[in-house]
Order: structure tokens, then C-alpha cells, then sequence
């Protein structure tokens, strides 16, 4: 998978591969074992990481399912409120980026002008 303009920018720091996996997936909880897999950093990694995150109000436990402990991106964090603008700022940036680099063929655009008519 092609890393993301955030990790691109900030580095491949275990953190911020966490907020990059945690941003992507803003709207959904995950236990500590799916965000270790999902951002690729070692349990033991998150483990060493997980205390600032939860300690700064990065991330908040949302739910318990089963023995899990859920967690998600605190979108009420001023901090994380800043991120995440950031974050989206820069995904912007790049789609428009890549839409520079497409070209249409010719032929193509003349059939859609034509359908059109």
C-alpha cells in the first residue's frame, strides 16, 4: 500500500502511522491489535506509544466487545481537531496533485463533447 501524503510529509514514525491509520478510519473503533496490523507497527511499538496517545486525549476507549477494549481518534481533542484538518488538508492536496498527471486522450474527450451534444 503507497504510503499517504501525511506519512510522506511527517516520516514513518510508529506514531505517526497510528494517526495516519486512525484518521483514514476516523469513523470506526478498533482494539489495539487491529491498530497495531492496520498502521504496520509491532504490538510491542504501539505498546511503547500508547500511553502518550491515550494520555494526551489522542485516542479514546469508545467500547468493550467481548474482552476488547475499543478505541478511536478523539475528535473532540483541540489537538486532534488540528491533526485531522491537517490531515485532510493534505489528502486534498495530493488527489489534486495526481489529477494533474491524468491526461484524456483526444479521442475520448471529442466522443464525450458529442454525447453531450
Amino acid at each position: 500500500m503507497e504510503e499517504s501524503m501525511f506519512v510522506r510529509l511527517f516520516g514513518g514514525a510508529p506514531t505517526v502511522k497510528v494517526l495516519d491509520f486512525l484518521f483514514t478510519s476516523r469513523d470506526f473503533d478498533y482494539s489495539k491489535k487491529d491498530i497495531a496490523e492496520n498502521s504496520n507497527v509491532s504490538w510491542n511499538t504501539l505498546a511503547s506509544i500508547w500511553g502518550w496517545l491515550s494520555d494526551s486525549g489522542v485516542v479514546i476507549k469508545t467500547r468493550r466487545v467481548g474482552k476488547q477494549d475499543m478505541f478511536k481518534a478523539n475528535k473532540d481533542s483541540p489537538l486532534v481537531k488540528i491533526l485531522m484538518r491537517t490531515y485532510d488538508e493534505l489528502i486534498t492536496y495530493s488527489i489534486d496533485e495526481a489529477a494533474k498527471q491524468i491526461t484524456i486522450p483526444k479521442n475520448l474527450t471529442q466522443k464525450v463533447a458529442k454525447t453531450a451534444n
